[in-house]
């Protein structure tokens, strides 16, 4: 299911009658306003075809699938809606974007007054700024927002330079991290200046050494942490396509770095009864369905493809999520990959939400943190897992080995010879990871291709467009 989630403010009158005005509201996240986005927790492969997914099938990760034939590539994304002083901030950025890329840009300075937008400061039949954070304010459950964003000078006006605040706003929560973060991502590629090959590749965002630091000082302080990483099994599009293999094979980089120095730091520290999976672990989404007894398909026999998708019935869910949760207390969520495309502030655009509800962190609350985001983040492993463990409400390397063995028990379904119906959907990766921090594919090429689950590196395509 999409989880378009409110994480949002209560309304509260205080002072002046603010409920006869309308307030701003802004949505930031990861959702595209297009066909094919629409879900359900069920993940549908072919039995959605024909009822909820009638004329809305989209799989552009397969070349011969149709809405006959299926499979549809399920969706799994995260939005947020968001109102107060952190939605005026949402459309100061609009009017920005809005101002330079459609004024100043303008070759027709006749058309200006077309182009106008709304005023910085929207006033009339609003509550204005004031009353509407006051009413905020009063409110117990009340959130806290920082808007971020990854922009330069040629993509806003009022912006001198390169903004990158969204990476900013990742290295400085998981520099305060305590005990766990939680992270869905479209990629995860970077800090290539510490990978064993291709150092040069310009891939330098720093939130994946941020996290293997993050991890290696609580093993050096006998500290208990715990990263988890929910990515799709594949970018979309062919798998075998260059581009693609180009970019499993910098994310393959990047985890191997990872990995092996959370194993050196094991050794360093003599830590004998822990493996550097129990610190970090990566997982995948998938299903795998049952013929329903009214399948019909009357392109069945159109290619060997075809045939094949319907006889091994399994797909990938497509990871498009952008959101990161830390320690229950901070939340992330946005439109910003975690690759130098989103990161680096003068390649793509990008805008995120920062959030937490002073109420449920630490500095206010001595009990265990159970907030909206601690409510939302349970909802997210219940969807994956259908379960619900105690050790979830509090993730530690006891609730890293249930979903381990909970992805391993859906990974070997999911790659089978025999066609069994999926209860859940979390799987982990196809990585071996050995305990000295060795990284192999579980197997060679990733189900139904002949695509490398490690990827490989193009000789032919310029490696900015792949980071």
């Amino acid at each position: 299911m999409k989880q378009a989630e409110k994480l949002a403010q209560k309304r509260s009158r205080v002072g002046v009658d603010i409920t006869s005005l309308r307030r701003v509201v802004a949505f930031v996240g990861g959702l595209d306003m297009t066909n094919g986005r629409w879900d359900t927790p069920r993940f549908n492969l072919f039995k959605s075809l024909h009822e909820q997914h009638s004329n809305d099938f989209y799989n552009p990760s397969s070349s011969v699938a149709t809405e006959s034939t299926g499979p549809r590539q399920p969706w799994h994304d995260i939005h947020s809606k968001v109102n107060g002083p952190a939605a005026r901030d949402v459309h100061r950025n609009f009017v920005q974007r809005w101002v330079k890329q459609g004024l100043e840009n303008s070759t027709n300075k006749e058309d200006y007054h077309k182009l106008v937008p709304l005023p910085l400061n929207i006033t009339t039949g609003f509550v204005n700024e004031e009353d509407d954070k006051a009413a905020l304010e009063d409110d117990p459950e009340m959130w806290m927002v920082q808007m971020v964003r990854s922009i330069d000078e040629h993509a806003a006006a009022a912006v001198t330079g390169i903004e990158r605040s969204v990476q900013d706003a990742y290295l400085h929560r998981i520099k305060h991290a305590r005990k766990f973060i939680y992270i869905e991502n479209q990629y995860f590629l970077g800090s290539s200046s510490s990978w064993s090959s291709h150092c040069s590749v310009p891939c330098d965002n720093e939130i994946p050494q941020a996290l293997t630091d993050k991890i290696c000082d609580c093993i050096a302080k006998s500290k208990m942490f715990v990263v988890f990483l929910v990515l799709p099994l594949h970018p979309e599009g062919s798998p075998g396509a260059k581009h693609i293999q180009e970019i499993l094979h910098w994310q393959y980089l990047t985890i191997s770095m990872m990995y092996k120095q959370i194993a050196a730091a094991l050794e360093t520290h003599d830590v004998t009864d822990r493996i550097p999976t129990d610190y970090l672990s990566v997982f995948c989404l998938g299903n795998r369905e049952l013929t329903p007894t009214d399948y019909e398909c009357s392109e069945f026999d159109m290619s060997v493809m075809s045939r094949h998708h319907a006889h091994t019935r399994r797909f990938m869910v497509y990871v498009h999520s952008k959101l990161a949760v830390f320690d229950d207390e901070h939340v992330i969520v946005g439109s910003a990959n975690i690759n130098d495309r989103s990161m680096a502030g003068n390649r793509d655009t990008e805008i995120a939400m920062v959030g937490c509800q002073p109420l449920y962190t630490k500095y206010c609350y001595g009990g265990p943190l159970r907030g909206a985001i601690h409510a939302f983040r349970m909802s997210l492993f219940t969807q994956h897992t259908r379960r619900v463990e105690q050790c979830f409400k509090d993730p530690n390397f006891q609730c890293m080995e249930i979903l381990r063995e909970i992805g391993l028990a859906n990974w070997k379904v999911f790659s089978g010879e025999d066609v069994i119906e999926m209860e859940s959907h979390l799987m982990l990766y196809p990585y071996v990871v050995g305990e000295d921090g060795s990284v192999a594919p579980v197997q060679q090429h990733l189900p139904d291709s002949e695509a490398d689950v490690i990827g490989s590196v193009s000789k032919l395509l310029p490696a900015l467009l792949t980071t």
